[in-house]
């Protein structure tokens, strides 16, 4: 909702869908947007997926992740424009692939957002978010980022999408995984040491698995982008906490677990013990509370 207030308040034609109602029927909802101290509210037409008629414009995924094997084979009929997958975590695109998308592109998004109450969000970009090809060209790639761009939720385009996808993805995986077992908020790795010292760790293990995969990532950078994303995010949840809060899913096998499963089928297998155990700690708090709620 977050994106689709920004580009409305551009002028831009937007649909935005209902996943957990798939049956709703179309309606026009208020949506309010408060960013930087800047307040937007503007009006949202929705859908419920089931209803969702064949769609020609730009189609961009930002759901959970872990819908996207149900996406993937549900949409492809009713696509006729390019898709962006605009989810952080490694792999993400996979089941577009697997169903042939012909034209997808994919992007990560550096911001913090959270629902504060009905209709009503919070966030705050920290830099423009990165959109790249996976199966596409240049002139799309241009025209997407154009469409997307606002001023309130910034887009670039760029060559090398895998290095920005692992790079986000790291972050995250110190954000969303320590945040949530700890239950606190992002704000943590700028006012305590002992939680930066552990996200420097896993930070250390997922960068020697990238190097493996010739992506050049510094540890230096990465603990840089974190202690700079938490002070400006003191009081914002992490999504994975927000998800266990309300006793739904999370994102964790897109992310400490994936990389764990990459590092195994390596030769030789690169093994990352501290990201896998800190990720099984999250998804077994995530089914415990599931089950609870």
């Amino acid at each position: 909702m977050t994106l689709a207030t920004s580009l409305v308040n551009n002028g831009i034609k937007v649909i935005a869908v209902h996943m957990r109602n798939k049956e709703a029927p179309r309606e026009t909802v208020r949506v309010s947007l408060n960013y930087k101290a800047n307040f937007i509210q503007v009006s949202v037409d929705t859908i419920g997926f089931s209803n969702l008629p064949s769609l020609d414009g730009v189609v961009v995924i930002a759901v959970k992740s872990y819908v996207n094997d149900y996406l993937a084979a549900n949409l492809c009929d009713k696509i006729n424009g390019p898709v962006v997958i605009l989810q952080n975590g490694i792999s993400v695109e996979d089941p577009f692939i697997e169903a042939r998308f012909p034209r997808i592109y994919r992007s990560v998004l550096y911001l913090t957002s959270q629902c504060s109450s009905r209709n009503a969000y919070e966030f705050y970009p920290f830099k423009p978010s990165p959109i790249g090809i996976v199966n596409g060209n240049e002139q799309e790639l241009q025209d997407i980022v154009t469409i997307l761009s606002t001023t309130t939720l910034p887009f670039h385009p760029t060559k090398d999408i895998q290095k920005d996808i692992w790079n986000k993805a790291i972050i995250n995986i110190v954000f969303n995984s320590i945040c949530a077992l700890l239950d606190v908020d992002n704000g943590v790795f700028e006012r305590n040491k002992v939680a930066l010292a552990l996200a420097k760790e896993l930070v250390s293990e997922c960068i020697a698995l990238a190097e493996q995969l010739n992506l050049e990532l510094r540890v230096d950078d990465l603990l840089a982008q974190i202690v700079q994303i938490s002070k400006n995010a003191h009081g914002t949840i992490a999504s994975t906490l927000q998800d266990i809060r309300r006793g739904q899913e999370t994102e964790i096998e897109f992310l400490n677990l994936e990389l764990v499963k990459i590092g195994e089928r390596l030769t030789p297998k690169i093994k990352l013990p501290k990201t896998n155990f800190i990720g099984q700690l999250v998804l077994t708090k995530s089914i415990i509370n599931r089950v609870d709620c």
